[in-house]
């Protein structure tokens, strides 16, 4: 899904509590790649829970 960001930031603007949310979720989920990353890299395959664990 995309949304034109002209109508999107005039949202954010108008609005600072949706604002503030959006902002946690981008950080949240740059949290959560940074470690996803961190964890491919260090650890082995082997020693990686299961999928759904």
């Amino acid at each position: 899904m995309r949304i034109p960001i002209a109508p999107f930031s005039d949202v954010l603007e108008q609005r600072p509590t949706l604002r503030l949310s959006f902002l946690r979720f981008v950080q949240c989920l740059i949290i959560q790649t940074s470690y996803t990353a961190l964890a491919n890299a260090r650890l082995r395959l082997e020693s990686r829970p299961p999928a759904g664990s």
